[in-house]
């Protein structure tokens, strides 16, 4: 029986085999043709003024809001010191408390800012990266915490760019994708900071499609 195999011509057989290999790696090329890990670049620069404009955009609309009720009521606590006064007078001296109220507590609110956000803005740009991984999408990001995602491709449902006033003037757009089950707020799964929002989501879309079909 030794004998007999060894008098056969196993190279067909082999060459059978590589062929084989050879069509199939060719075939799964063929339906993803993109590399196990990808890279997806961000704008940090841009990303960061983004993040800097909307801190400002958010302090300057709540500290508004809350600033014109203290410096009101501040006003009218002085006022009642000087009810002797005339209307004219009262009215003069009301509008200098308010407005010096106001602007005292503008510039407050301008140190915090530039003290406070400005770094953390910088921080959050810093932190964040973008990577497919084979069959998943990885996302790292800082949110006042450090967060570390693995998504696989088969829980995402829908890929979409969103771009609002701030980002346009940064230049920038963000890939937001839905996935299902997500509960948690604090882990959005977004890809914010790209310029070509548009490819990346086709060519997320396409990874998606291909490697869900292999």
């Amino acid at each position: 029986m030794i004998s007999s195999l060894k008098q056969k011509n196993l190279a067909p057989i082999f060459n059978d085999l590589i062929q084989r290999g050879i069509k199939f790696s060719v075939y799964y090329n063929m339906n993803d043709p993109y590399p196990q890990n990808i890279e997806i670049k961000i704008n940090r620069e841009a990303l960061c003024r983004y993040y800097r404009l909307d801190y400002f955009k958010k302090t300057g609309y709540f500290a508004f809001a809350f600033l014109v009720l203290i410096a009101f009521a501040g006003a009218m606590n002085v006022l009642e010191e000087y009810s002797s006064e005339g209307l004219a007078d009262k009215l003069q001296s009301f509008l200098i408390l308010f407005i010096g109220c106001i602007l005292l507590s503008e510039l407050c609110i301008l140190a915090f800012y530039w003290v406070y956000f400005r770094r953390i803005s910088k921080k959050r740009a810093e932190a964040f990266s973008a990577n497919v991984e084979g069959d998943f999408l990885r996302l790292k990001f800082w949110n006042y915490s450090s967060y570390d995602v693995k998504t696989h491709f088969s829980t995402i449902v829908d890929y979409s760019v969103r771009t609002d006033h701030s980002m346009k003037k940064c230049g920038i757009s963000m890939v937001c994708l839905r996935t299902t089950g997500a509960t948690n707020p604090n882990m959005p799964h977004v890809i914010p900071g790209v310029e070509n929002a548009v490819e990346v989501r086709d060519m997320l879309a396409d990874i998606d499609a291909s490697r869900e079909r292999n």
